[in-house]
């Protein structure tokens, strides 16, 4: 039976429901929009169910901009004042082959149709203004409850679409909520199942379950099935909620301290599952710089060289971000950024040209005629900007261009006289 819940909706949502009513169609708002609003958040989207298939629904608003962004499955995207909102006929899906989608989507008549075919009872709720609150799976109750509970039998919903597994580690990371008991133990026993995906798919959702509020927790809980699943194995104690919620710095909190663990998950595992090249090469230099920070016998923190030459080899990014892996505090390096003070080849005041004219010599004409006792040499441009770079950050000399230039010329000189 409809339950009596006031829900505050958009005047633009409220028009479209509205509009679709007075046309004698059955309209809803579905889904995660009424979670959030029962657990007191903000929703993100406003997703519309209704009794209207696609082509009645766009007759509807004759006076909208529409965006077919996914007819094929009934959904319109109705463009109101430069934002879209989804409406989607009423449907019920049919068998899924791939473990992920339906191999064909059917439109039905009633509300409740389309609330059976959805994955968790928080998000099998429908609400509209005549009839209330829609919530024939108890997702209220769940949510009161802080538990994670599918929608039917779990192995069934499972068994259709394998990535709901991830969802319900995600919603758990996200909420805290409890995954309900027959819900869990068919994770468990279905798992395995999630190797039959993309793997694109499954590292969005974990993706999600480390940035949440509860991640830490979850990671923990269910690391076994992480690890059998990417094919990796996690430290024995996962510790990653004092950090920001930066997907690279997470990532870098799963890797080992030192490669002495057989089998330990590693940068290159990140690639193999199919993350982003930046973010590979982020979480490489992060934990490369958390190394050599572990490394040193120094306090890290107030050896100003030292950080000097982290930030030459990884970047200020890399850099802070190891220093909060570590917990090491970032004053000193907040000091060389706010003075820019030099620690990168494109920070020195004089250039590769400058160093070309010392090795070269002009001609009136413009042509050039090399130096006595030294071939064209473009690796010893690079030595001397090197060499100038190793004096600045060790304050040997000054980041000023007379300066810079003097010492070069006495370099370019040993160069000579080496040969």
């Amino acid at each position: 039976m409809p339950e009596k819940v006031k829900l505050n909706m958009p005047e633009k949502v409220n028009m479209i429901l509205n509009v679709l009513e007075s046309a004698g169609y059955e309209a809803y708002v579905v889904g995660g929009c009424i979670r959030d609003n029962l657990m007191g958040k903000d929703p993100g989207d406003w997703d519309i169910a209704t009794s209207a298939r696609p082509r009645q629904t766009k007759a509807c608003f004759p006076q909208l901009k529409t965006a077919d962004v996914g007819i094929g499955h009934g959904t319109v995207g109705l463009i109101v004042e430069g934002e879209i909102f989804e409406v989607t006929t009423f449907r019920s899906d049919g068998r899924y082959s791939d473990l992920r989608h339906p191999d064909k989507v059917m439109f039905s008549d009633t509300i409740e149709e389309d609330l059976a075919r959805r994955d968790f009872t928080m998000n099998a709720m429908a609400y509209g203004e005549k009839r209330g609150l829609i919530d024939i799976f108890g997702g209220r109750r769940d949510i009161e409850n802080r538990v994670i509970r599918i929608v039917g039998r779990p192995e069934d919903r499972f068994a259709e679409d394998a990535l709901r597994i991830f969802r319900a580690l995600r919603f758990a990371a996200e909420t805290g909520f409890d995954i309900e008991n027959s819900t869990e133990s068919s994770i468990y026993d279905l798992y395995g199942t999630l190797n039959l995906l993309p793997m694109e798919r499954l590292n969005a959702e974990f993706t999600g379950i480390i940035l949440g509020d509860f991640g830490e927790e979850t990671v923990n809980r269910y690391k076994m099935i992480f690890e059998e699943v990417f094919g990796i194995r996690l430290p024995s104690k996962i510790r990653f909620s004092y950090l920001p919620k930066d997907k690279a710095l997470r990532l870098a909190s799963l890797l080992p301290k030192n490669d002495d663990t057989i089998a330990s998950a590693s940068p290159d595992d990140f690639k193999r599952l199919k993350f982003d090249n930046k973010t590979v090469r982020e979480v490489r230099d992060i934990r490369n710089a958390s190394r050599d920070f572990d490394a040193s016998e120094n306090a890290v923190h107030t050896n100003k060289l030292f950080l000097k030459k982290n930030l030459r080899q990884y970047g200020e990014s890399a850099v802070r971000k190891a220093l909060i892996l570590n917990e090491e505090p970032q004053d000193e390096l907040d000091e060389i950024i706010e003075r820019g003070e030099c620690y990168s080849l494109k920070q020195l005041a004089v250039t590769g040209r400058d160093m070309g004219k010392m090795i070269f010599k002009e001609d009136s004409d413009g042509t050039t005629r090399l130096q006595k006792a030294r071939p064209p040499s473009d690796p010893l441009i690079g030595k001397l900007l090197e060499r100038l770079l190793d004096a600045v950050m060790a304050e040997k000399i000054r980041n000023e261009r007379k300066e810079l230039l003097d010492y070069a010329q006495t370099e370019l000189s040993k160069f000579r006289k080496s040969k």
